[in-house]
């Protein structure tokens, strides 16, 4: 039962953070900046761009632009692990 509990209080919390990061609303936050590869295949706008750090997760990197206020639609970037040579993470106030 505890343990039930405490993934409800994790998801519900992981759940607003992800909410207040993308709108603007979290203060300290993730950031990152990508340089790719020679070949990629990627948009060449994300390289060494600074984003927001949304996610890693199986092979891929979720990052939206940073912004201070607040967005309906955001802008959320998928990059894989393919296409990056370097990828810099920096700690990033808003």
């Amino acid at each position: 039962m505890l343990l039930l509990f405490t993934n409800i209080i994790a998801d519900y919390f992981g759940n607003l953070r992800a909410v207040n990061l993308i709108n603007g609303k979290q203060k300290e936050v993730i950031g990152i900046n990508f340089t790719l590869k020679k070949d990629s295949k990627a948009i060449p706008q994300i390289e060494k761009k600074d984003f927001i750090l949304i996610i890693q997760r199986n092979g891929k990197y979720f990052v939206t632009p940073p912004t201070q206020q607040f967005i309906t639609k955001p802008e959320i970037f998928i990059v894989s692990e393919n296409e990056v040579a370097m990828a810099k993470l920096f700690h990033l106030k808003r």
